[in-house]
């Protein structure tokens, strides 16, 4: 238990990066669980490594990004996304 009685749980990682996964692995296990006493039920111990330390997305439609660039909700959705499936980089390259 935490603070006030409140369920805590300690979460890890490396580097910020590391750390931002492991927050994330936790965020998508809570909703799994229907029992608000204990939201961590469905949390399981994890030590891992990517398998490849850079995953990265590239992309050149210059089109497809200017209709895009100034729109914040795409952003949130698009930045959500790449994170939770652990890519840690975005090139984005206008050809001009």
């Amino acid at each position: 238990m935490g603070d006030g009685g409140r369920p805590a749980l300690p979460i890890g990682g490396s580097d910020d990066r590391g750390l931002i996964y492991g927050l994330l692995e936790v965020a998508e296990c809570v909703p799994w669980n229907a029992d608000p006493g204990d939201p961590f039920r469905e949390v399981r111990d994890a030590a891992v490594r990517p398998a490849a330390p850079e995953r990265a997305l590239y992309t050149m439609d210059r089109a497809y990004w200017e209709s895009r660039i100034r729109d914040e909700a795409y952003w949130d959705c698009q930045l959500d996304v790449l994170a939770r499936n652990r890519f840690n980089s975005l090139t984005i390259i206008f050809g001009y």
